[in-house]
This record gives structure tokens, C-alpha cells and sequence, in this order.
């Protein structure tokens, strides 16, 4: 056998490279990890390598301070919030919840808004207050006293995130005479600060391809060199010299296909791979990369043969391990709150991390880097224990949870599809790609704090504005689509969603979808054939299903005959108006048969804003905005009812809540008054409370009819009204159309609906011959009341049941 030496290796090309590499002085920084790898040379030894955030890490050092992660910071400013006085706050518009989580997520708002100040050195009480609402400098005010309670409390423990009185690490340093960062982003005023600090020990040279797109984000030289579109650069930073320039074209195949859903642009997706692999393009080749991570659920469920090899990772929280270790915790957690509660922290710490422990101990061993990860995790919790001492073991665990919930796993069974996020693919020049969610709810895509200073505030400051951040995201899908050889857009286009302008900028020509994730395509869909539904009427009405029956016949057999019906919860509005309803029952009740005059009013009045404030107590964010929101409806409410006694005097309460039945034309109807009243001149009223944005009597509604027959009948001489609580105002019923009172109109309709349901058995049995669908009687149905549930041509458009009717 050949002696191996020195001399030998040498001989060859590959070894020369790799010798070259291990001797050279020049490191290489990647905006990211995907595209470090991107430009290795398989079975040759790299240049020294890292990825840019590692590198600003080991760059600089502060002497004498504890470097503090940033999960540590937000626990150490949610308990500033905990401590801080938030009833000004409320009185302002700003509404906390008083919890450990709630405080955690508001302080990712705080510290992204103090980061961005911070990168571009500002102070917040530099910010001007021209073109800006009415509470915003109180709103600036309150942001100041929070971050100067926290800059002092950095301060005492010697903490330090990120801070301009920096030390250079000249030991990592002196290795390299050049550092050479390949930038596929823009850098902050920070990181350039860093820099103009190394470039005086070692040349800095920055590689970058310039775009139109991102003019502003390079004039950071200090002679600006002329830039030309689609160039590749090296220039020496700060002076501005270039080095290197060389022109590339872009010749990619761009299209686009237009969807009616998310979910079916995974048949378009599986139909486009399908042609580029009988084309002889391998699967290598082949990119899918995501504007929203989320759509990863789709392909998931519809990736039926596993091509798809999910780069970043799949979601920790669908993992059985995930799922177990929850349902451990939340079967153990009430007993073991109870038994801790009074512990010290360090005991609630200890009971998670033996959960966490034995949960791993019949776990398998791909998981042990999860392990050590959330081990380290509860040791930041260890060190923060003067800032979590009062959190309840609930409040931990839950917090613990959701912190591990955005973790991912590899995914070891993928196939040969990489499916990435927009980041993944920054300075990549990818073959074969294609995006989905190409709309512009993804594209671009910004984060809340982005929006708190506006576009006039961060021109006068100096910082990007929405724009130029939406034009920086908006280059990196320029750059994947353009520098590919053939690429694929996807978005959906309805009433609710719009392509991204950048599918009309880049002019990418749209075709229609002709593929779909079911067994047929969408080209030889059979025209849909209206169905007719036949049925007896139900043995009594509501005024509610009454309105339906007379808006949308068809509405009301889904409804009420076939009792289909959506499982969601029931929508806000109805959850208040129900809430609502209950505080002025309860209010008014122990005045039922008595008289109510101004000085009861005021009494019953303070009763309801008692209910009310107890109600708000311990309620989220969202829901004590609305119950403030019903605090000032129900003053408006109380001041129309003082108008009231004011201009027709007291009044006696006969009933709330009063269930009311009766037979009006053959027909049996229920329902329930909200509150009948005598006035002093002996009319009865009966109220209908109402609480939504657009309250009146229509022409058509005959809800107010119906109470008053079910109560006095026909002839008798009854008011009614609708109680519009938002407006603080009563709405009278009013006649019909035709000039028809109300009473006779009703008469006349219900006439109608008795011919119009008149089939008798034999008609019925031959409309089943013929296959019509004829549903079946109702134990009470009135006899011969058989008929047609038709549709109604207008307002469908939000109907739940649009798509059974063909709509």
C-alpha cells in the first residue's frame, strides 16, 4: 500500500483547496444556514464559516455584564407591567389583563418597540408628536415609565441585551484579516456600528446583489458607489470601494394559477410537480417554499405518497410526545396547584422539571436534544426567580407550554421535495419552485409593533417606514422567483382575498385552475342541478323562525326541519345581547308589579352597573373592552328611559321575561316578551330588547304583531316597540306594505301560506315517485299544510347554507 503524506494529499485539486482552507485568514459570514451549505464543495474542507448572528455574537463582548437571553427579558418586564398602575391606562384606550400570560404577550409588543428604537438610537421622548391621535403622547408617556423601569432594573443586576458600550473581541478577531459577510438581507444601524468598530482591525467586505427594491437599505457607505440593477457586488465597508462587480440575468418562467381555497392549491401543486418530473427534473430540484407555515397542515394531510421533506422541521405540538406530556401535566396540575400553592417557586420549578423528566424516560432517544433543550429552558426559569415568585404553578405551566408549543422536530421520513419557509430561501438560487398563499394577507407580512410608529413619525426619525419594509420583504420572493429557472405562484382570489401586487409587478401571466385534490377536475364538473325540498310546516312558530320562514322558506327547512346547523360557538353579538338581557332582568325584578319612577330608576339603574362591573372582573382583554362598551350603551339606555318617565310618567312593570303562546289564523306561535308595562294611561307596551348596530321595524317584521296577539289578541289596543340599546332609543312598530295595518297584513299572509301548503296525500306520494326529496311528517304537524320550501333570490351571499342551495 501506498505510504499517505503530505506530498500526496497536495497532489491533487481537492486537497490544494482543502489545505488552502485551513491555512486561509479570511472568514465567511451566511445571512443563513441554507445558504452556507449552498456554496460548500462536497468532499472539500470550507474556508472558515458562520452564520452572521453567531458572528455579531463572538465579535463583541460586554466587560463586567450578564449577557441576558430573551425569553429572561420578558419575564423581567411582564413583572414591571404586573407592578405598574394600569386604571390611567383603560381611561386612555389601553387595556391590559391582569394575568402572568396576558403581561407576557403584551411585553413582546413592548420589546420589539424598545428593540427597534434601541437599533436606530432613538429615545422615545424624542419622538415627535405632529400627525399623530389625541392620546398618543400619553400612550408615549406610559411607554417611557415602563421602559425606564426596566432599563434600571438591567441596570441593578448588571443584565445587558444588547447595548452600544460594546468590547471588541480581539482574540476571536486577530484570527482573520478579512471578513467577508454574503447578505441576502439588509443590516441595522447596530450591526453597521459593529462593523465600522471591526473594519479597524480587519477589512470588512460586504457581497450583496443589488435591487431597486432595497436602494434605501445600502446607502451606508461613506462614499456611495453607483449601483446597477441585478449586479452581483463585493464592496469594502465603510469606504464604499468595489471590489467586484458581475452582472446576472434573469430568465425565469413565471406563472401563475388562481384558486377558489387554500387547501385546493395542493392540487395544483401536486399537478405541477407531477409535470416537472415527467419532464426528467429530479425531485432535488424541486422547491416549495412558504409565505405562512401554517399552510404546511394541508400538504401534510393531502401529502399521501410522503414527497414532501419539510426542511424546517413539522410542529412540535402535533408530536404524540407533545400530546402525552400535556394530558400528563393537566390531569396532575389541580391536585399538585393546591399541595404548591404556598410553596416557594423553586418547589413549583422542581415539580415541572421532574414531569418534564420522567415524561423523556419512556420517550425515544431521537428526542434527547428536546430534552436537554427544555431542561435549559427551566433553568433560565431557575435564574429569573425574583421576577416569577408569585406566578402560580397554572400560570407556569401553561406559559411553558406554549413556549414549547412553536418548537419543531426533523422530520426523519420526508421525501425528496424540500418544502422551506421565505427566509430558508434568502440568496438561494433555486431551480424548480413554487409558491402558495400568494396573496396579500402573506405578502408582505408585518408585525404589530411595526405599526405603532407611523409612516410621517418614521420619516421624521429616520427609520424604515411600513413601505420600505414591505418593499425589503418583497424582494426576497423577487429575487427566489426571478433567479429561478422555472417558477410556480399559487393565491387565492374571492371576495375576502386578494392576489399580492407583486404577481401584477413582476407581470406573471394567470391561468385558472385545472386541477384539484378531489378525483375529478374542475374543467368537467357536471352542472349543478337544483334540488326542491317539500315538507310540512312545523306544529308552531317563534317570531324568529317566522321571520325566517318569511325571508328564505329554504333557510328555514335547513334549519328548523333538518336542524342543520353549524357546531361553532355562538357569535360575540348574541354572547353580549344574552348578557345584556340577563344584568336588565335582574335589575328590574324586584320592582315587578310596582310603580318605577325616577327615583327607582336610579335604583335600578345603579343595580345594573353593579351587575355589570362584577361581570367584568377577571374577564380577558377583548371582553372587558366590550362590557365597557355595554357600560356606555346602558347609560344611553338609562337617560332614554328617564326621557320616558319624564314625557309620559311613571310606570307599573306587569312582567319580564313572559313566556306569551297563542292561535293566530290556525297557526300556534310562542315566544317570550323581554318586559310589558302599563303607562298611566292604561296602554299596555310591551319592549323588545335589542342590542345590535342597525335596529328597525320593517315593513316585513312582524315580531311585534306577534307579541301583541300573543298577549291581548287581535282587537286589542296594544304598543309595541323595539328597545334599541345602542341608541338609547325606542323603535315603534309601523305598517305594513300596501298601506295594511299590521294586524291585517299578517292576517292576509298567513291566508296565503295555508293555500300555498295545501298538497294532499296523493300529491305528496307523487312527488316521491318522481324522487323528490319529501321530508317526513312532525309528530305535531297540522294536516295538509304539505308545500315547497323555496329560496329567496338576494342576500345569500352570507347564508350559511349558500352552497346547498347552488348560490
Amino acid at each position: 500500500m501506498q505510504e499517505i503524506t503530505l506530498k500526496n494529499i497536495v497532489q491533487t485539486p481537492a486537497s490544494e483547496d482543502s489545505l488552502r482552507a485551513l491555512t486561509s485568514r479570511t472568514l465567511n459570514v451566511y445571512s443563513s444556514k441554507r445558504s452556507m451549505l449552498a456554496l460548500l464543495q462536497d468532499g472539500r474542507i470550507c474556508e472558515p464559516s458562520m452564520l452572521i448572528s453567531e458572528f455579531f455574537s463572538k465579535a463583541i463582548f460586554y466587560e463586567n455584564k450578564i449577557l441576558l437571553p430573551n425569553s429572561a427579558r420578558k419575564f423581567i418586564l411582564s413583572s414591571v407591567l404586573r407592578g405598574y398602575e394600569f386604571e390611567e391606562l383603560r381611561k386612555k384606550g389601553l387595556i391590559f389583563e391582569k394575568s402572568f400570560l396576558a403581561y407576557l404577550q403584551s411585553s413582546e409588543f413592548f420589546l420589539e418597540f424598545f428593540d427597534e428604537l434601541f437599533l436606530h438610537n432613538i429615545s422615545i421622548d424624542k419622538i415627535p408628536l405632529r400627525d399623530t391621535y389625541g392620546e398618543y403622547e400619553d400612550h408615549l408617556k406610559i411607554l417611557q415609565a415602563i421602559k425606564a423601569r426596566y432599563d434600571s432594573i438591567l441596570q441593578a443586576h448588571d443584565f445587558v441585551y444588547k447595548s452600544r458600550d460594546f468590547c471588541l473581541s480581539f482574540g476571536f478577531l486577530a484570527r482573520f484579516e478579512r471578513i467577508k459577510l454574503f447578505i441576502s438581507g439588509v443590516l441595522n444601524p447596530f450591526e453597521l456600528e459593529i462593523l465600522r468598530a471591526v473594519g479597524e482591525k480587519c477589512e470588512v467586505l460586504l457581497c450583496f446583489e443589488f435591487q431597486k427594491d432595497k436602494q434605501k437599505f445600502w446607502n451606508i457607505f461613506d462614499t456611495q458607489p453607483t449601483l446597477q440593477e441585478n449586479t452581483h457586488y463585493e464592496v469594502l465597508f465603510p469606504s464604499g470601494e468595489v471590489v467586484d462587480s458581475h452582472a446576472f440575468s434573469k430568465n425565469a418562467q413565471l406563472n401563475a394559477v388562481s384558486l377558489s381555497s387554500r387547501i385546493e392549491q395542493v392540487g395544483a401543486i401536486n399537478s405541477q410537480i407531477s409535470k416537472w418530473l415527467k419532464a426528467g427534473i429530479a425531485p432535488e430540484q424541486i422547491t416549495l417554499v412558504l409565505p405562512n407555515s401554517n399552510f404546511m397542515r394541508y400538504l401534510q394531510t393531502l401529502d399521501l405518497e410522503h414527497n414532501f421533506n419539510y426542511a424546517f422541521g413539522k410542529p412540535f405540538m402535533q408530536s404524540d410526545f407533545y400530546t402525552n406530556f400535556a394530558q400528563i401535566l393537566d390531569e396532575t396540575l389541580e391536585s399538585s396547584a393546591q399541595e404548591l400553592a404556598r410553596e416557594p417557586f423553586s418547589k413549583k420549578l422542581e415539580w415541572l422539571k421532574n414531569n418534564v423528566n420522567q415524561s423523556f424516560a419512556l420517550s425515544k432517544k431521537n428526542l434527547a436534544s428536546l430534552h436537554q433543550k427544555m431542561l435549559e429552558i427551566l433553568s433560565e426559569y431557575a435564574c429569573m426567580e425574583e421576577f416569577l415568585g408569585d406566578v402560580s404553578l397554572e400560570e407556569l405551566t401553561k406559559y411553558f407550554l406554549q413556549e414549547i408549543e412553536s418548537w419543531s422536530i426533523d422530520d426523519v421520513s420526508g421525501g425528496r421535495i424540500s418544502v422551506i419557509e421565505v427566509l430558508e430561501s434568502r440568496a438561494l438560487k433555486l431551480e424548480y419552485v413554487i409558491v402558495p398563499d400568494c396573496n396579500e394577507a402573506f405578502i408582505p407580512n408585518l408585525k404589530e409593533s411595526d405599526l405603532f410608529l407611523n409612516t410621517s413619525l418614521r420619516h421624521q426619525l429616520g427609520i424604515p417606514t411600513i413601505k420600505d419594509k414591505k418593499l425589503l420583504q418583497i424582494s426576497y420572493y423577487k429575487h427566489l422567483l426571478q433567479s429561478a429557472k422555472e417558477a410556480l405562484v399559487l393565491f387565492v382570489e374571492d371576495e375576502d382575498n386578494a392576489r399580492a401586487g407583486l404577481i401584477d409587478e413582476l407581470e406573471i401571466k394567470i391561468a385558472p385552475n385545472e386541477s384539484s385534490i378531489f378525483t375529478h377536475h374542475l374543467t368537467n364538473a357536471q352542472e349543478y342541478k337544483l334540488e326542491r325540498y317539500f315538507s310540512t310546516l312545523p306544529a308552531r312558530f317563534s317570531p324568529t323562525s317566522f321571520a325566517t320562514f318569511l325571508f328564505c322558506k329554504q333557510k328555514f327547512y335547513f334549519y328548523y326541519l333538518q336542524n342543520l346547523r353549524t357546531q361553532e360557538e355562538a357569535p360575540p353579538a348574541t354572547t353580549l345581547g344574552t348578557m345584556l338581557h340577563s344584568i336588565l332582568e335582574r335589575s328590574y325584578q324586584p320592582y315587578v308589579g310596582k310603580i318605577v319612577d325616577l327615583g327607582t330608576l336610579k335604583t335600578i339603574k345603579d343595580s345594573a352597573f353593579a351587575i355589570l362591573h362584577k361581570e367584568k372582573q377577571n374577564l380577558p382583554s377583548p371582553q372587558i373592552m366590550e362590557l365597557e362598551l355595554m357600560e356606555y350603551h346602558l347609560a344611553r339606555f338609562f337617560a332614554c328611559e328617564e326621557q320616558f318617565i319624564a314625557e309620559n310618567g311613571a310606570f307599573e312593570i306587569l312582567g319580564l321575561e313572559i313566556a306569551l303562546n297563542a292561535e293566530i289564523e290556525g297557526f300556534y306561535f310562542y315566544g317570550k316578551a323581554d318586559r310589558i308595562q302599563r303607562l298611566q294611561n292604561g296602554k299596555v307596551l310591551i319592549l323588545d330588547y335589542k342590542y345590535k348596530d342597525k335596529v328597525e321595524a320593517a315593513k316585513d317584521d312582524f315580531s311585534l304583531e306577534l307579541y301583541k296577539q300573543m298577549y291581548g289578541g287581535a282587537d286589542a289596543e296594544i304598543l309595541c316597540a323595539f328597545y334599541d340599546i345602542k341608541a338609547g332609543a325606542l323603535c315603534w312598530d309601523c305598517a305594513a306594505d300596501k298601506g295594511l295595518s299590521k294586524t291585517q297584513a299578517l292576517k292576509n299572509i298567513l291566508q296565503e301560506i295555508r293555500e300555498e301548503f295545501t298538497l294532499d296525500l296523493e300529491q305528496i306520494n307523487a312527488l316521491g315517485s318522481k324522487g323528490v326529496n319529501v321530508a317526513k311528517d312532525f309528530q305535531n304537524a297540522q294536516n295538509a299544510t304539505y308545500g315547497e320550501f323555496t329560496q329567496r333570490d338576494k342576500a345569500c351571499n352570507y347564508c350559511d347554507y349558500k352552497m346547498l342551495c347552488g348560490r
